[in-house]
């Protein structure tokens, strides 16, 4: 079971990188609804497969999940994918300088250089029911 309290829980701990990366990626920013019961129709399936989708509903049940924008997850990723920091600005809707000063935010407080690969961390999401 996720670590969680009434109003966050650790997206990472139910799903994996990459299914937090499509979570986010399709509704970062906005409150998502669980459903009663999950099925292979709900739109949280058809972004990020019915297999992770069910593994979060038996997580957490059903309720209100207020999706986290997760830039610094999504930037990792980008970066270590070869993605330029033009093309992380873009998709993660800061601008070029913005996201050098992101990086370099990381690299202080992880004591990592900008370059290295990415380590991952957990992702918080706010759960009201």
């Amino acid at each position: 079971m996720p670590k969680h309290d009434n109003n966050h829980i650790d997206l990472t701990a139910v799903l994996s990188a990459m299914e937090v990366i499509a979570l986010v990626e399709a509704f970062g920013g906005t409150r998502l609804y669980l459903p009663v019961q999950m099925t292979e129709e709900n739109r949280i399936a058809k972004a990020i497969g019915y297999e992770a989708a069910l593994k979060l509903w038996e997580a957490l049940g059903f309720g209100v999940l207020r999706i986290p924008i997760a830039r610094d997850l999504r930037a990792r990723h980008y970066r270590a994918q070869g993605d330029s920091y033009a093309k992380i600005a873009r998709k993660i809707g800061m601008t070029e300088p913005g996201v050098v000063q992101l990086f370099k935010r990381i690299a202080k407080q992880e004591g990592e250089s900008p370059s290295q690969r990415p380590k991952q961390f957990p992702v918080v999401g706010r759960l009201k029911r």
